[in-house]
């Protein structure tokens, strides 16, 4: 669930000169996050992931739970794996229902909310969704882009048990223009200079066993 608010943010949370997220509360169900526009201008939140299916929210998928080996960090990433998203008039026609699809190429478009200058965006995620132990290896945003096919490497692997600490991380975008364009008149070039060129707002959550 998404939704603005003009609100004061609390503290305890990672700091960009840009955006600011932080957990506000953890509820029975939910945990509840905002996401603060510090700018004069509008920012834009990628939600594709936030979409719900038959089989529950997209991001309670494996595929945004990550990994990484060296540095011991478990995430829950909401960015958007770019080589699996389309531009309009750009998508795969054949339908792929579930969590899934969001590793089906091309089967989701981008799609964002806004967050006007100064505001605050309320994210509700569901709890479910810290508890996955299946995971993938983690994608570094540097390291992507719309044009390298990622799936292949994205095995599902499975922790022992939860880590103490999850991120939760999120992509926000300045410009979007390009990636709201329909096919025949985007540039795929600038289509993929403004894919990648995302902010990664994150916080850590701490986990009750």
């Amino acid at each position: 669930m998404l939704y603005v608010t003009c609100m004061a943010v609390c503290a305890h949370a990672n700091d960009s000169d840009l955006i600011h997220l932080t957990l506000l509360e953890e509820g029975q169900e939910d945990y509840v996050f905002s996401l603060r526009n510090n700018t004069k201008d509008s920012l834009y939140l990628f939600d594709g992931y936030f979409e719900k299916c038959y089989d529950g929210y997209i991001y309670t998928s494996m595929y945004v739970h990550r990994y990484d080996k060296e540095s011991k960090t478990y995430k829950l990433s909401l960015l958007p794996i770019l080589p699996e998203i389309g531009i309009n008039g750009c998508l795969n026609d054949r339908v792929v229902n579930g969590k899934d699809k969001i590793v089906k190429c091309r089967q989701m478009a981008f799609t964002f909310t806004t967050i006007a200058p100064q505001e605050t965006l309320i994210v509700n995620i569901k709890k479910e969704a810290f508890q996955s132990l299946l995971y993938v290896n983690d994608i570094h945003p540097e390291n992507l882009s719309c044009f390298h096919h990622m799936t292949p490497k994205m095995k599902a692997k499975k922790l022992k048990q939860l880590p103490r600490e999850i991120i939760f991380e999120l992509g926000v975008y300045t410009k979007v223009d390009n990636l709201l364009k329909w096919c025949n008149e985007a540039d795929l070039d600038d289509v993929d200079r403004q894919a990648t060129a995302m902010i990664v707002a994150s916080v850590p959550i701490r986990i009750c066993k």
